[in-house]
């Protein structure tokens, strides 16, 4: 199966590594950015 739509993470807690190397290994493009620390806490 072909994915033309890559897949954007913006977490990159041990969570977000585990979805990326897994949506990687299914051969789906991943763009990936932490932004913890970016957005103010409300």
């Amino acid at each position: 199966m072909g994915h033309d739509i890559p897949a954007v993470v913006f977490d990159l807690s041990a969570t977000g590594i585990g979805i990326v190397r897994s949506l990687g290994e299914k051969g789906i493009k991943v763009y990936a950015f932490d932004i913890r620390g970016k957005i103010p806490n409300r």
